[in-house]
């Protein structure tokens, strides 16, 4: 065949091969991706490439700062961990920046997360250079390995998914959403959970002025590598290098860490800051280079930017920083320098916060110390009624010494779904009291300095095994102080901080256990063999949790997302829709006993602390009155969460009176009129005198 023959040959093929291909797969039934398939596969790709640009802008300039502080090392992850941790705060700040001066757009993230990295080229070019030295990192056991990689599967598919969180939908996602509606950070609804210290919110808030929900939940999750990773570098650097990993497992078999990691909450940060701000003490108290005292305030300060109860962690601090001064016998003088330069770390990372509370409410602190400090906006009774006096353990002794086992089975947890601590923290309860109890008796006058049971282990250890077992022991007696006077309080969550740093201890005092091995009987590793099933059972309760979420569908696009939340969240959904439904543009409603409103289309304030209606009663009095302050504000319609305060009054959880529930029932009755209802579980009323 001739050169032209072959040239028409390939043309008249190619022509042939195109028409087949197009009429086959142009035939509806034969298409292997759909428009919905596209679209959310098309979604799914910017969320996590949003939150990895913030991600690797963060990475970036964090490198920059830790260089400038003296504490890179030659570990590729030690690097990551405190770059991230810090560059995440920095982008953080600058979002705040961003939204206090009113400018909430995407391109304004685009063009902050560009300079960050434009400002540390070189710092990002070291870190792209490091990559390599990932392949060389230690890798667990073969177990271990599955474990945490079939865990961090489901957790991320679950993370991918549409938001389904309580906090996140109540007020974590709910606040970054009526900013980027507002266009600024201003007050957006009467609730106190918008004057709460917002590192996280501030990131939320810059994925989502990209890309929506998903790449928010993402920077969430990126904090649980980031704490196992910490996790590790304090076992195996303060304790011996073989603790590493089974420090890390004890942290992994929290069932907590998984769920949360999937939301889009604040603690595994908080915890991850926390635990970093104890490592940097630890650094610097055993003379390695670097500014470790600052590296802490810093990230004592970024904590105290994510919750107002990370208070505990820089009064910790400066405690054992006085402490080591002391027992150096160092110069007064040299002394206070040392805090200071700590204190002032702190009090210039969390200002912000609490500088931005002080200017709009008078109060740093908001809500809280109102009886000392006040608060525009807030009342001796709701804070009263939030603080919930009088309602916890009280000071019974035996509740007391049995707080560590009903924390850990959640028999009285406000929210146990959230806060699973897992068995092995109560397991090595008494080994933990007994290495404290050891230590402080070889410390007595006239005691032998306690070594370890192990004759190869280092004199050093039990000091940081020291450190670390006070800071969580004071974690845990603010804590318990917390729930002997509220329920509300009762909350293992809150604890993460405290278990995240008892991990790397539980693992050390396991690996003691070596000491009573007897010839037929090894107890260290029949310990070692109920931890594997303790991760066994985790796995499959995630697994099981995972397939009745059922994210995966919604990710391609096979499920729509509204199909998605109404299968998890059932009627709360529901009710969001019939109020998108059921209320014009311009209406306005008013939720009772109702905290989330995340999906809520209409402009609506929420109920934050379920006392909305007991306050409006205390204010306003019976139902003509509060009808009268409703109209004048603005108010169409009112959402009442039937079920919650069914639950409220059958538990006995808040202080409502039979006048309340009876001037409720004459509300509704003489100004309410019934737009929907959703199960039994909500109703949604049109006040009268509206849409007549």
């Amino acid at each position: 065949m001739s050169k032209a023959g072959r040239w028409a040959a390939a043309i008249l093929g190619f022509l042939w091969m195109a028409f087949v291909y197009a009429s086959f797969y142009l035939v509806q039934q034969q298409r292997p991706l759909g428009a919905e398939n596209v679209r959310a596969i098309a979604s799914l790709l910017g969320s996590v490439a949003t939150a990895a640009a913030i991600l690797i802008a963060s990475a970036s300039v964090g490198h920059g700062i830790c260089r400038r502080l003296g504490i890179l090392t030659e570990g590729v992850w030690e690097r990551l961990a405190w770059s991230t941790g810090i560059g995440l705060g920095v982008v953080a700040y600058g979002v705040l920046a961003l939204g206090l001066i009113g400018w909430l757009a995407p391109w304004a993230m685009a063009i902050w997360l560009a300079l960050l990295v434009v400002l540390s080229l070189p710092d990002a070019a070291v870190m792209v250079r490091l990559r390599p030295q990932l392949r060389d990192l230690p890798r667990p056991g073969r177990a271990l390995q599955a474990y945490l990689t079939i865990m961090g599967l489901l957790t991320l598919l679950l993370a991918l998914a549409p938001a389904l969180g309580w906090d996140g939908l109540f007020y974590h996602l709910t606040l970054p959403k009526l900013y980027l509606a507002q266009g600024r950070i201003a007050p957006a609804t009467d609730a106190p959970h918008q004057y709460f210290p917002g590192l996280m919110e501030m990131l939320y808030l810059g994925a989502m002025s990209l890309e929506g929900d998903v790449g928010a939940k993402l920077l969430h999750l990126a904090y649980l590598p980031l704490s196992m990773g910490m996790v590790y570098l304090l076992a195996r650097r303060h304790l011996g290098e073989r603790h590493g990993w089974p420090a890390l497992a004890v942290y992994a078999s929290m069932p907590m860490v998984w769920l949360l990691g999937s939301w889009a909450y604040n603690d595994l940060a908080l915890a991850f800051y926390q635990l970093g701000a104890l490592c940097a003490f630890l650094n610097w108290r055993r003379g390695e280079k670097g500014r470790w005292l600052t590296v802490a305030g810093v990230f004592s300060g970024l904590a105290l930017g994510n919750k107002y109860t990370a208070f505990v962690c820089p009064l910790a601090l400066v405690a054992f920083i006085a402490w080591e001064r002391l027992r150096a016998r160092v110069a007064a003088a040299k002394a206070v320098r040392e805090v200071a330069s700590y204190g002032l770390s702190v009090l210039a990372i969390a200002a912000p916060w609490y500088v931005r509370n002080a200017v709009l409410t008078g109060n740093p602190v908001y809500p809280f110390a109102y009886a000392l400090l006040g608060g525009q906006g807030w009342d001796a009774w709701r804070a009263a009624w939030y603080a919930q006096a009088g309602s916890g353990l009280g000071w019974d002794p035996g509740a007391l010494l049995r707080l560590p086992c009903t924390l850990t089975l959640g028999l009285r947890d406000a929210n146990f779904y959230d806060g699973r601590p897992g068995p092995l923290f109560l397991l090595a309860l008494p080994l933990l009291l007994a290495w404290a109890f050891g230590l402080w008796w070889s410390r007595r006058p006239g005691s032998r300095r306690l070594q370890s049971i192990r004759p190869e282990s280092a004199p050093s250890r039990p000091a940081a095994m020291g450190y670390t077992l006070v800071f969580a022991g004071i974690q845990y007696g603010f804590w318990m102080c917390g729930v002997t006077a509220s329920s509300a309080l009762f909350q293992s969550r809150l604890l993460l901080p405290a278990l995240t740093v008892l991990s790397a201890p539980v693992a050390y005092c396991y690996d003691e256990l070596a000491a009573l091995d007897l010839r037929s009987l090894s107890l260290r590793r029949v310990v070692g063999l109920s931890v594997a099933l303790v991760l066994a059972a985790n796995l499959c309760y995630h697994v099981l949790y995972t397939v009745r979420v059922g994210p995966l569908a919604v990710l391609v696009g096979a499920e729509t997302r509204a199909s998605f939340l109404e299968r998890n969240l059932g009627a709360h959904y529901a009710a969001m829709e019939a109020i998108n439904e059921h209320v014009p543009v311009e209406g306005k409603v008013l939720f009772l006993w109702e905290p989330r409103s995340y999906y809520c289309e209409r402009v609506a304030q929420p109920d934050p602390i379920l006392e909305r209606w007991a306050w409006l009663r205390h204010l306003h009095g019976e139902a003509d009155g509060i009808y009268r302050v409703l109209m004048n504000a603005g108010y169409t319609h009112v959402l009442l969460n039937r079920g919650g305060l069914d639950l409220v009054v059958q538990g006995q959880l808040d202080p409502l009176q039979k006048t309340d529930l009876d001037a409720l029932d004459t509300f509704i009755a003489s100004y309410l009129e019934e737009e929907a209802s959703v199960s039994g579980a909500y109703e949604l009323y049109r006040l009268r005198g509206e849409g007549q």
